[in-house]
């Protein structure tokens, strides 16, 4: 070997031959996709970065602003199909804090008094804002009705405000009418749609989200999300109240009206730290339900749909499960995906609780 060649190899070696805080303090800085381009350009760079994952996105550590046993709560999630997103999912994924914001839960509303009381355990208490019952017990159980003359948002049927009197952090937590992705798919912009689960982490439009600052304004019910939308320019997204027909028309762009699935191509999932987070047992979960080896949040399908005044909006349609092992409410795209979807699903990831699958009870 050549002096020349022995001191190439010996600087290539160095390369890699830097400390575990110097690659964290290298990809702290850096955005998600540069980091996955980084780990996509070597055998080296592919497991240094590995192994700096569930530091970089680590959960546990991001839930302690709320919770003193992060660990409970995903067991909670995982027991109730309870979902994180709004800023605190935002934050999550952006690796970022902003200062006095709140955790926003969501919860199939069947389990919103289990949630809430969990939460009070912690030593939250009940903070009744508008015209709220001031009574916890009576305020989990308003009438729908009741609730929609005080929050005019799609899907939501009920939201109960819980705020630690010591450290004065908020929790939020909303029920939803039918799935809690519903009420986050008809969020005021795509910055915001991200969703944490028991076992993952999601953004629906990580590109336009992380890389470009770009948001897509979509049409909802209810009055003005002016000031939401604003607060989102404030940190520095740009707010787009239509794409371009270059774009929309392209199905190789995720902001187009190609029909989308949360673990799709577009899509950017990270698998979570699942160390004592135990998944529900049949026991622990209502009547008539078994225990999923995913998150239902697995089973969502969407696109965008221009309307006749070139807003956009999320087209899904909510459709109920009646199997059994897998009875809950989702939204899906289509007909037609859910029944594909909903087979394929059950076959596969239902197999190890011994369900027989018939495809009679799939509707």
């Amino acid at each position: 070997m050549s002096s020349l060649d022995a001191i190439a190899r010996s600087d290539w070696t160095h390369l890699f031959d830097f400390s575990y805080d110097s690659q964290l303090s290298v990809t702290r800085y850096a955005s998600p996709a540069s980091i996955c381009n980084l780990a996509k350009t070597c055998h080296h760079y592919r497991k240094a970065i590995t192994a700096q994952v569930p530091e970089l996105w680590n959960i546990n550590k991001h839930l302690r602003r709320w919770f003193l046993d992060p660990i409970a709560f995903r067991n909670l999630q995982a027991r109730t199909a309870t979902l994180i997103s709004g800023s605190s999912a935002l934050q999550f994924l952006d690796r970022t804090v902003y200062d006095d914001s709140d955790l926003d839960i969501y919860v199939f509303s069947e389990h919103l008094r289990e949630v809430c009381q969990w939460i009070m355990s912690q030593g939250y208490v009940y903070a009744p804002k508008h015209q709220q019952n001031h009574s916890f017990q009576v305020a989990v159980t308003q009438d729908p009705t009741t609730v929609k003359l005080l929050y005019r948002m799609r899907g939501v049927r009920n939201i109960i405000d819980l705020q630690h009197p010591v450290n004065g952090q908020k929790v939020q937590v909303i029920a939803a009418e039918k799935t809690p992705i519903e009420i986050i798919l008809h969020f005021h912009s795509t910055c915001v749609m991200n969703v944490i689960s028991f076992e993952k982490a999601y953004s629906l439009y990580p590109t336009a989200t992380f890389e470009q600052r770009r948001s897509l304004i979509l049409a909802s019910d209810g009055p003005s999300q002016e000031p939401a939308q604003q607060k989102y320019r404030e940190r520095g997204w740009t707010l787009l109240a239509g794409i371009s027909s270059q774009e929309r028309w392209d199905g190789r762009r995720a902001m187009s009206t190609t029909p989308r699935w949360i673990e799709d191509r577009f899509a950017w999932v990270i698998p979570l730290d699942l160390t004592n987070v135990v998944q529900p047992q049949e026991e622990h979960l209502l009547k008539g339900m078994s225990a999923l080896v995913n998150d239902p949040v697995v089973m969502t399908s969407w696109k965008l749909k221009l309307l006749d005044d070139d807003e956009i909006e999320m087209d899904c349609r909510i459709m109920d499960a009646t199997v059994r092992s897998c009875r809950y409410t989702y939204a899906v795209l289509h007909k037609s995906f859910w029944h594909n979807y909903l087979y394929w699903f059950l076959r596969n990831l239902l197999k190890t609780t011994g369900t027989v699958l018939d495809v009679n009870n799939i509707r």
